[in-house]
């Protein structure tokens, strides 16, 4: 209720979770006109000095009004930003300045085309898993053990670490480097543990945690306020996030000592659920038992969000036999690795509507050139999370039909059903537990758009199968006919 006038309609408030901040403010914009708040978050309190008491109140009583609603509108992860901000206003100009940016490609710094140019052999040395070339360049260069060799600020450790395949080559560094270079962070904050959580590399975790004698990036956050821990949950990784709960004791203990006041407790709790890493939100729900009290309302609605967890919502598993790529195409993945490996940053190019390299092979179904990029990329869970214009992940392209002359390659619409279904599981294996559930501008899950971009192909294959069964049954007959007379 604003102004004494209730509305008929409960309206929905749009969640901004740090992506698409343009769309994310025209919706809210929007919102606030229809409730008559927008010139207080956008201007701010006029001069009490002007104003009567009734309405200096109902002055105080709107920017109350538009700063909950700010509140609301903010996932867990982004809160924290605000939490701070005493009006609507200063809320509101707070992410304006940490999200807005500019939505057209900027020009990289100087520095860093000359940081990736000089150190593009190492990088490539890295990818190919080549540790006499990795060792060879280090001694050769003084600096390459902290230097900058991606865009994203990345070192040499990052990148191996990511790579999750090239741990002889993460050894070698974590051993060769100092504590003070193994701690360095990228652009986006993560130190190399992080890397590691996100990537679900516990081998490399565990070398680096010997290396780091007194545990201090365990709890070391990025720009987004996640810690190891945090990620590692965030990423569905599972055996990570086991392993690193055992070593953030300190950070849970104060997070249940303070009762979770950054909500960054419920927010772990929130994503063990997601996940359906059940047995580890309730060992910590055992642990500290007084983050159910806490955060109990919101927990109970992630649940509700996994009727799979529950025996009346589970679904028979569909079985799926490993299909051999039926793509014939050739020298596709070869002009691929050449040019990622020539220019490692041509992964992030998009097009007009922000389909990277990603997306692109998976809306083309060019699985081998997929393959190869999952493989080789060593931010492949960065790609991952991205998202186009219209607010689809990788799961939303997933899901719709793959291009006919892709289709045609599989012969019945029985068998293509099957590999399309075989082909959205497996990259719903590899994407972030929570996307499997996200939805797009339209309100669409990814469930959603392959159910209807798949809806004509289950008819078809229920009527191929009825044609195969009744050719089965006359073979069947004739055969029995002929061995009768014989």
């Amino acid at each position: 209720m604003v102004n004494g006038k209730s509305n008929s309609v409960a309206l929905l408030v749009p969640i901004f979770t740090g992506e698409k901040y343009h769309f994310w403010s025209i919706k809210m914009k929007t919102y606030f006109l229809s409730q008559n708040l927008w010139k207080i978050v956008n201007e701010g309190p006029e001069n009490t000095s002007t104003l009567s008491e009734f309405e200096l109140q109902q002055q105080q009583q709107n920017d109350a009004a538009a700063l909950f609603i700010l509140q609301q509108a903010l996932d867990d992860y982004i809160f924290s930003r605000i939490s701070e901000a005493k009006t609507a206003k200063d809320a509101w100009q707070i992410l304006k300045a940490e999200f807005q940016g500019n939505s057209e490609t900027l020009p990289l710094p100087e520095q860093d085309i000359k940081n990736c140019k000089k150190y593009l052999p190492l990088y490539n040395a890295i990818l190919e898993g080549d540790l006499l070339s990795v060792q060879q360049l280090c001694d050769e260069d003084k600096d390459a053990l902290e230097a900058r060799i991606t865009v994203n600020w990345d070192t040499a450790l990052h990148v191996a670490v990511g790579t999750a395949n090239a741990n002889h080559i993460v050894e070698y560094l974590v051993n060769k480097m100092s504590m003070d270079q193994v701690s360095l962070k990228n652009k986006e904050g993560n130190t190399v543990l992080s890397v590691a959580a996100m990537a679900g590399n516990l081998q490399a975790a565990n070398m680096i945690m010997r290396k780091d004698e007194h545990q201090s990036l365990i709890e070391v956050e990025n720009n987004f306020d996640g810690i190891p821990l945090i990620e590692a949950a965030r990423h569905g990784q599972k055996k990570m996030t086991e392993s690193l709960m055992q070593f953030s004791k300190s950070y849970l203990e104060y997070a249940t000592a303070t009762r979770f006041e950054d909500n960054s407790g419920g927010y772990l709790l929130s994503l063990l659920i997601i996940a359906g890493f059940y047995d580890l939100a309730l060992e910590l729900l055992r642990r500290h038992k007084r983050l159910g009290i806490y955060v109990g309302e919101s927990l109970l609605t992630e649940i509700t969000r996994k009727p799979s967890a529950f025996p009346s919502g589970r679904r028979r598993n569909i079985k799926l036999r490993q299909y051999v790529n039926v793509s014939k195409e050739l020298g596709v993945c070869e002009i691929v690795k050449e040019i990622i490996k020539s220019f490692p940053d041509a992964i992030w190019f998009t097009n007009e509507k922000k389909h990277n390299i990603f997306h692109l092979t998976i809306i083309n179904r060019q699985e081998k050139v997929f393959n190869l990029i999952f493989k080789i990329s060593s931010h492949k869970h960065l790609l991952l999370m991205s998202r186009d214009v219209y607010g689809n992940n990788v799961l939303h392209f997933v899901g719709l039909l793959a291009p006919e002359n892709q289709l045609n390659l599989i012969p019945g619409a029985a068998l293509q059903m099957q590999h399309e279904l075989q082909w959205f599981k497996e990259i719903e294996n590899i994407v972030q537990p929570a996307y499997k559930v996200d939805k797009n501008f339209n309100g669409e899950t990814p469930a959603m758009i392959f159910t209807e971009a798949h809806r004509e192909l289950v008819k078809e294959g229920r009527d191929w199968m009825k044609v195969v069964a009744n050719s089965c049954s006359l073979a069947a007959a004739l055969i029995a006919t002929i061995v009768s007379e014989c």
